[in-house]
């Protein structure tokens, strides 16, 4: 119960003071609300800072218009008012009750509307309602209107030499940041970046672009709200020449009005003075490299003026005839007196027609016939007779002639044109890595030669060995070496390797060599054919097979022969169980392939039997050792030393009596001997081993004597007709007397 007395109580002093002191609670109310801040009284939206002035802006695309309010006591405030218009009877404006949301900053409110909705800059001056229902100033904001996208009017340049752009742009509100655009140094002659940005800038309609040399300044006309201007200084452009400005992508202004259009406009700078040359590049189109040139090699001038130049033949814009002809260039080669003279075409791939091309041919224009050095001549070049094409203030063409442009030795551009071949120094002799021999090789050894060209430098020759392409060259730029190694056991002999050099100066220039000489690949080593022995003893017996044997004693002669169809080395001959002496191992040619051995059997320890044969010999290259063991015809030597014994002899008579006989008894003699005996199968030869000429050779004899008193020859048979050791010899005596 008390607490209800006491709001009662509070309740009546309140009415009791109102009427004593309205004036001093409603100053203390409005103290409660009263804070916003003229100037920034603002519309929601973010504040803009030009890049050239610290001018803030408030902006909004919106209608009605929503404004902030600082520190604001909504439950103090019943209604609001807002009109551009500041003295204004309070107390008959027409209210407006709002509902304030609560933001960061304070509260906003929605309600003033955009008189007729036109795009304009506003002040808005508010009034709050208080609770006294009083009306309270509360302040004022500048609030720019905006609804409209930026436009792209018109782009204007400066005269100088590096001018200032100046770009109209259409806008209540142009937000500066949202221009982008890409700067840097540029010079004539420069080749263009990539284009990017929002403003470019470029001679060859956006192929590349040129980079601006300052970041824009941004300025509003005092005379028309909506006219920006942007200043951006460009690089030095040529002179006369027509350039492409774009803005490209989203331009935005204040309350975020994208203009998202792709606008180009032109521009053509003013003329200032003749045309000169910016840049001069030499070149050819040899293989090897551009700086060079050889005979039938072209060689180009590329040079580009400061502007567009007056071309043979060509048109202006307005269908008007270019006043001069296309450049003239001159070139020459070292200080010779035959100059060329070609007339230069346009580079039709640069549309700002300030490239420009010629070219000459080093052998079907130009006859440049006179030997250069040996490492070549400059080739140089005079640019002259080129125009612009500046015109009067009537617009007609009044050009200016360009200053002749002379290359010089010290400016880089030129070129050197050789037209002498490379020279190879003699001697070229091809080698190999034999021991023996220089001119000849086998498997694992090395054929190489060795060469200089004459005083000038050549890429890395190609040499051939053999047929093999694959060699190793080391050395240059003058003397060098080139080497193969025979390592595949597959290829076949040659007896007439050479090698070919071919070499190539540094401007191209070619030339081949043949070594001076060839050598030989050998890899086998080949038999002996034929080989054949003899003795002189003229015994000789043909057996089964063809085989001849030839009989020997000690001291008999031995001659051995044998041949090969390629140059041996003899190591030695052995025969029977001697090595014979080398001074008896003679040839018979002078290239040392047929050959002979006189040998004398006299060695008395050589055992009866077949004469061993050894040859070993190798081929001029050393290929592996050979040994022949054997002869081509199957002919060999019977050895004999020894004198044959009758091991049985016994006589005896067909009489009763055996041991006796009388006229006209048959006596026959019988004998066994320890070997084989000469008879009449063996035939005694003379001449050579080849020779058939024979005789029936003198064989045993038996002498019987009998009445005729001398010595009888019986020729003895064979008692086995396969077995020459075995013999008998008949004969009949005639007289009762025999001798004895």
């Amino acid at each position: 119960m008390r607490w209800i007395v006491l709001s009662i109580l509070i309740g009546l002093f309140h009415a009791s003071c109102d009427s004593v002191n309205t004036d001093q609670a409603e100053e203390s109310a409005l103290n409660q609300y009263q804070k916003t801040h003229t100037g920034t009284f603002a519309a929601e939206t973010h504040s803009l800072n030009y890049w050239n002035s610290s001018l803030s802006i408030s902006c909004t695309n919106e209608n009605p218009v929503t404004f902030s309010f600082n520190n604001l006591n909504p439950a103090g405030v019943k209604n609001y008012y807002f009109n551009t218009v500041k003295d204004l009877p309070v107390s008959s404006v027409p209210w407006l009750q709002l509902n304030p949301s609560k933001t960061d900053l304070g509260y906003k409110v929605t309600g003033w509307s955009v008189p007729g909705s036109v795009n304009d800059i506003y002040t808005v001056h508010a009034w709050l309602k208080n609770s006294f229902n009083k009306g309270v100033y509360a302040g004022e904001a500048n609030i720019v209107y905006d609804t409209e996208t930026p436009v792209f009017n018109s782009v204007f340049n400066s005269a100088s030499k590096t001018p200032t752009l100046s770009l109209s742009i259409r806008d209540l509100s142009l937000d500066p940041a949202s221009i982008q655009i890409t700067t840097g140094n540029h010079n004539l002659g420069d080749p263009g970046i990539a284009c990017s940005g929002t403003f470019q800038l470029s001679e060859d309609n956006f192929t590349s672009c040129i980079p601006f040399l300052e970041n824009p300044v941004f300025e509003k006309s005092s005379s028309d709200k909506f006219l920006n201007v942007v200043k951006i200084k460009a690089n030095e452009l040529a002179e006369s020449t027509e350039y492409y400005f774009k803005i490209e992508g989203g331009i935005s202004d204040c309350p975020g009005n994208v203009s998202n259009v792709s606008q180009t406009k032109t521009f053509v700078t003013a003329d200032t003075g003749p045309p000169f040359i910016v840049s001069m590049k030499l070149s050819s189109n040899n293989s090897y490299s551009s700086s060079l040139a050889k005979p039938n090699d072209n060689i180009v001038l590329t040079f580009v003026a400061n502007e567009r130049l007056s071309e043979t033949g060509a048109q202006d814009g307005l269908n008007n005839n270019h006043p001069r002809n296309s450049p003239k260039v001159d070139f020459w080669v070292k200080d010779s007196s035959i100059i060329h003279t070609v007339n230069a075409v346009r580079d039709s791939s640069d549309i700002s027609g300030r490239t420009w091309i010629a070219t000459v041919n080093a052998s079907g224009q130009a006859t440049w016939t006179s030997n250069t050095s040996t490492s070549g001549d400059n080739i140089s070049y005079r640019i002259y007779e080129y125009w612009d094409l500046a015109k009067d203030a009537n617009l007609v063409f009044s050009p200016n002639q360009g200053a002749d442009n002379t290359s010089l030795p010290t400016d880089g551009s030129y070129i050197t044109y050789d037209n002498v071949v490379p020279t190879l120094l003699s001697p070229r002799t091809l080698l190999t890595t034999n021991a023996n021999y220089s001119n000849m090789f086998k498997v694992g050894e090395t054929a190489y030669i060795d060469f200089v060209v004459d005083n000038e430098s050549v890429y890395t020759p190609t040499v051939n060995i053999g047929g093999f392409d694959n060699t190793t060259i080391t050395g240059g730029p003058i003397s060098w070496k080139a080497e193969y190694t025979y390592n595949d056991n597959t290829t076949p002999d040659n007896n007439s390797i050479k090698a070919r050099i071919d070499i190539v100066d540094l401007a191209g220039n070619t030339r081949s060599y043949d070594s001076d000489n060839t050598i030989i690949f050998d890899k086998t080593i080949r038999g002996l054919n034929p080989v054949t022995i003899i003795s002189d003893n003229p015994v000789r017996n043909l057996v089964q097979g063809g085989q001849t044997h030839h009989y020997a004693k000690l001291n008999d002669n031995i001659t051995l022969e044998f041949e090969s169809d390629e140059t041996i080395i003899v190591h030695y001959v052995s025969i029977g169980i001697d090595n014979v002496s080398s001074s008896i191992i003679q040839p018979q040619d002078s290239d040392n392939k047929t050959w002979k051995v006189n040998y004398q059997i006299s060695n008395s320890s050589l055992a009866d039997g077949d004469l061993s044969l050894i040859i070993n010999f190798t081929d001029l290259v050393s290929n592996d050792n050979y040994s022949v063991d054997l002869t081509t015809n199957a002919s060999i030597i019977k050895y004999d030393k020894t004198a044959p014994q009758l091991d049985n002899v016994s006589i005896r008579s067909n009489n009763a009596n055996k041991w006796m006989a009388k006229k006209n008894d048959t006596v026959t003699l019988e004998f066994y001997a320890n070997e084989n005996l000469k008879n009449a199968t063996i035939q005694c030869y003379s001449g050579s081993v080849s020779s058939t000429t024979s005789s029936n050779c003198a064989h045993s004899e038996i002498h019987l004597y009998g009445d005729d008193n001398s010595t009888t020859l019986v020729i003895p048979s064979l008692i086995n007709s396969s077995d020459f050791s075995k013999y008998k010899a008949s004969r009949v005596f005639t007289t009762v007397t025999p001798k004895t």
